[in-house]
């Protein structure tokens, strides 16, 4: 079992934390504060059974420090996903995990949130373990890469069109001519490949292309 002095080496910074009994994850979360949040559970133990029972079959923690907590929030579902934890299973309230549905195949790749891979024809990132995870990360993804969330095209610009998160908005980019269209439909499908991107882990990638734009804009004084 873990003491309380074996917590004196945790950062103080964002990441991904792991419960490990005999190198295997039987939790796996993600904190804003590494050392806080794992703190928290060490006192949660007294009166939570589910803390109690983690803590007696934990023999060591592991964490993994990120630079965000964006990136701590992606980390986590990739290994939850990858180890299916006893821990982060069982005490789920018999719902399935949330995931990241895009829908690659329609004309305007929609990014939304699911309770489980239901078709073959979309891409799921995940799992994640709450509503609030999932909305937080959408919320940030939009701002780097704006998209629709719409489920169907109207003929009307939408609403966050307007504060710069769905840009272009599909809705607005079928009444343009066709060759304002054409070129909004790549700029649109660009927007998503960038946010499959950094899903997949490789958000150095855009942050590169993104700087090299940033420069090009500098040189016109744009």
């Amino acid at each position: 079992m873990i003491k309380r002095d074996h917590l004196a080496t945790i950062p103080h910074q964002p990441g991904v934390y792991l419960f490990m009994h005999r190198n295997t994850p039987i939790y796996i979360g993600k904190a804003t504060h590494l050392k806080s949040r794992i703190i928290s559970h060490f006192y949660q133990k007294k009166v939570n059974p589910k803390e109690k029972l983690i803590f007696q079959n934990t023999d060591h923690i592991r964490v993994i420090p990120m630079m965000s907590d964006f990136e701590a929030l992606l980390l986590e579902a990739k290994l939850i996903k990858k180890y299916e934890p006893k821990y982060n299973v069982v005490w789920k309230d018999n719902k399935s995990y949330l995931y990241i549905k895009i829908t690659i195949h329609e004309q305007y790749p929609k990014i939304f949130s699911t309770r489980k891979e239901n078709d073959g024809e979309s891409l799921y990132f995940g799992p994640f373990g709450s509503s609030r995870k999932v909305e937080k990360l959408i919320r940030e993804l939009r701002k780097i890469s704006p998209f629709c969330t719409q489920k169907k095209i109207s003929k009307y610009p939408c609403f966050y069109s307007k504060i710069g998160l769905c840009s272009p908005c599909p809705n607005s980019v079928e009444q343009k001519r066709d060759a304002e269209r054409g070129l909004s439909k790549k700029i649109y499908r660009a927007n998503i490949r960038r946010v499959i991107t950094i899903l997949k882990g490789k958000g150095e990638n855009v942050q590169k292309e993104l700087e090299k734009k940033m420069n090009a804009y500098k040189k016109r004084e744009d």
